[in-house]
């Protein structure tokens, strides 16, 4: 028998004879009032809060296409220019081969 059996067995012994969990359940009273709640909600209310979440969005959504463009057209970016694609590539490449 492995010394670490040993102190496996232990473990399993010590989780055996340990207390068993309780169960937390909410209680009958919580549990009327949810259901209460939820089946007297109004569909009106759920969608005028869907309605204002999709506003929101398209608020964010149209103020960083705005800010895209202006940023896009704020001056003359003739002077930045990307390498080539075909000399990335190469470069990439060169620097994998092993050298002898």
């Amino acid at each position: 028998m492995k010394p670490g059996d040993n102190a496996l067995d232990r473990l399993f012994r010590a989780a055996a004879n340990a207390p068993g969990q309780e169960s937390c359940r909410p209680s009958p009273a919580l549990q009327a009032q949810i259901l209460a709640t939820w089946q007297h909600r109004n569909p009106a209310e759920e969608f005028t809060v869907m309605l204002s979440l999709f506003r929101r969005a398209v608020a964010v959504a149209a103020a960083v296409a705005a800010i895209t463009v202006l940023l896009s057209l704020r001056g003359d970016d003739s002077h930045l220019q990307l390498p080539a694609m075909d000399s990335m590539v190469l470069d990439s490449v060169s620097e994998l081969t092993p050298l002898p």
